[in-house]
């Protein structure tokens, strides 16, 4: 059944390449001339603005960007408006098709040009080009107007913004989750044997992006040859900095009690069977224990009552920090609640306890204006099943993994002077993952800390692609960044070093 005016319908059935189901119309040597010229303009020009809209003749006479005139009232049952509107149709669905044909997804600043309606208006929610950043992290209600608008099926929006790489990953992830379980085990894992992942990240110039990558649930967490190392560390740091690297409000706890008990009851037993193994030997069948068989030390599966005591405890087993996202209780955004960091870079974690996102991130140069709005929308559309990671980089003149103070410059702070130290010096990266429990619905931002001494760099043969990244540090999208990561302490001194011979 057409949902098209009676008067209209013949003539809307001839759209070519709309979404409504209609056969499209053969095009003649002139209309693939039009659509060409038509595309062109609109890659070039600024013809898909508000002031494309027609709400009344005279603005449909003067500002449309393909000419022609309308006698008639557009909202009229004359003849020739409808043969006006549905021609401008044709042409700018056209020329938009062919522009947006051109897209590169990768390309994250290309612009994606909407469609017209069938009244000649955009979308509420797309009067304007957006970039394919902006169109990824469109939230729910707002991928849902826009279908709407198009008359398509909302069934749609699952699919709309992923890239071939990422359907690909999530099909793979798909498949893991129809098995008896989503968690693939290794096992014959040797951790001693497992060298850390080669983390690279830098490129030539620095672009403040989410740069979010599809991961399986599997590969949430990593193991590697520094395991003992690193989570005898952590027990020493949470001994002597509990305060600092420890954290909870009383909100926090469910979420919290969820995820230890899935990670340490289910996912490292089953993941790593050669380095954790469940033993009823102490306690119940219900609720047995894990036990580590490097450190040589058990905890119960079933979560402590307290949730520091959970938190200290997924500390001394796993080599990642831990931040549990609560939704904030005004409803804008979500807030810190809870936390285990053994190896903060540059931020003290308990003074960001009940804090918003926007505000933890309030000293990061370039975030309002580059990340903020995009974060809390994909923050708030994250689904359960889904699970995200990215990396990011540094320079450190030092080698402390527990660094709360000290590896950013903020505003108002002066340069520091600093001898370097090349030997102490490292490239400092991390891998961050995201998910959603699925009965709290918390979110679960982890991260992993590895690092590279310099000389390694070098002997990658990658000195010069370093040298080149601190520089584009200052010129990137945030020049900022230079001095947030006290590039203006360290940067000569290691580009002189990474181009030496």
């Amino acid at each position: 059944m057409s949902l098209l005016p009676p008067q209209l319908s013949d003539n809307y059935r001839s759209l070519p390449g709309t979404p409504y189901g209609m056969e499209p119309r053969t095009l003649t040597g002139r209309d693939m001339d039009e659509v060409i010229q038509h595309a062109r303009m609109g890659l070039e020009g600024d013809y898909f603005s508000s002031s494309a809209r027609f709400p009344t003749t005279a603005t449909m006479r003067s500002r449309s960007p393909y000419g022609g005139s309308y006698e008639q009232d557009p909202y009229s049952n004359g003849a020739q408006v409808e043969m006006g509107l549905n021609d401008l149709l044709r042409r700018n669905n056209l020329a938009v098709t062919l522009a947006n044909n051109n897209i590169n997804y990768r390309a994250q600043y290309s612009q994606v040009h909407p469609k017209m309606c069938t009244d000649g208006r955009y979308p509420q929610d797309f009067q304007l080009p957006k970039t394919v950043e902006e169109v990824k992290v469109l939230d729910g209600s707002q991928l849902d107007r826009i279908l709407q608008a198009y008359r398509l099926p909302l069934d749609l929006r699952a699919s709309s913004t992923r890239s071939p790489e990422r359907k690909s990953s999530e099909k793979q992830q798909s498949l893991e989750e129809k098995t008896d379980s989503p968690i693939q085990p290794l096992p014959d894992f040797d951790w001693q044997t497992t060298e850390p992942l080669q983390i690279r990240p830098f490129k030539p110039r620095y672009h403040l992006t989410m740069g979010l990558e599809t991961i399986t649930a599997s590969e949430l967490i990593v193991m590697d040859n520094n395991y003992l190392k690193r989570v005898t560390l952590r027990q020493k740091i949470m001994a002597e900095h509990s305060e600092t690297v420890l954290g909870a409000s009383d909100s926090v706890k469910p979420a919290v009690d969820e995820f230890y008990t899935w990670m340490m009851g289910t996912y490292l037993p089953q993941r790593y069977p050669t380095m954790f193994k469940l033993s009823t030997a102490t306690t119940t069948v219900a609720h047995p224990a894990l036990f580590n068989t490097i450190t040589r030390t058990t905890y119960p599966t079933h979560p402590p009552t307290s949730a520091l005591t959970a938190l200290r405890n997924l500390g001394s087993f796993l080599d990642e920090d831990i931040l549990f996202l609560l939704p904030s209780p005004d409803g804008d955004g979500y807030c810190l609640q809870g936390f285990v960091t053994c190896f903060p870079s540059g931020f003290d974690t308990s003074k960001k306890l009940g804090m918003k996102l926007r505000e933890i991130h309030k000293p990061v140069p370039g975030y309002r204006e580059r990340l903020e709005g995009s974060m809390d929308r994909y923050f708030g559309r994250l689904g359960v099943g889904r699970f995200v990671k990215r990396v990011n980089w540094s320079i450190t003149t030092n080698d402390h993994l527990f660094s709360a103070f000290g590896n950013h410059l903020y505003e108002g702070e002066e340069e520091e002077e600093e001898v370097i130290d090349i030997d102490n010096t490292f490239l400092r990266c991390e891998r961050q993952t995201l998910h959603r429990l699925p009965t709290t619905h918390a979110l679960l931002f982890a991260f992993k800390t590895y690092q590279t001494p310099l000389a390694q760099i070098k002997e990658e043969g990658l000195g010069e692609e370093l040298a080149m990244a601190i520089e584009g540090l200052r010129g990137g999208s945030v020049p900022g960044m230079w001095v947030y990561k006290r590039g203006v302490v360290w940067g000569e001194s290691v580009k002189e070093y990474l181009r030496g011979g």
